[in-house]
């Protein structure tokens, strides 16, 4: 059984041969950042399983119609749209000299 980050990288790879991009062209599309699926394939990265699973399905939902999709990774439903991970803000983060106090 694949992990999550081999079934990524296994997307990854067969689109970018289908598309004749780079991992950094696939990764700017799926996750809007160049570096993010190089460094995965590298083993310096590890996106969370929001964005992993939000990957699969950009993946899924924009899929060359005459490629298949590898074998070994179930497909998202490309018509089911995964709640977009959240971006912490320093609002959201509690001061800790008051959580200290409380």
């Amino acid at each position: 059984m694949l992990t999550l980050t081999d079934q990524l990288l296994l997307v990854a790879r067969a689109y970018c041969a289908a598309e004749s991009v780079s991992l950094s062209v696939a990764g700017r599309r799926a996750f809007d950042e160049s570096k993010l699926l190089v460094d995965l394939e590298r083993g310096h990265s590890s996106p969370t399983l929001k964005r992993s699973d939000r990957a699969l399905w950009w993946f899924s939902a924009n899929w060359p119609a005459e490629t298949a999709w590898p074998a070994d990774v179930p497909r998202p439903d490309p018509t089911v749209e995964p709640e977009a991970p959240r971006r912490r803000s320093r609002e959201t983060v509690p001061d800790m000299a008051e959580a200290r106090v409380a």
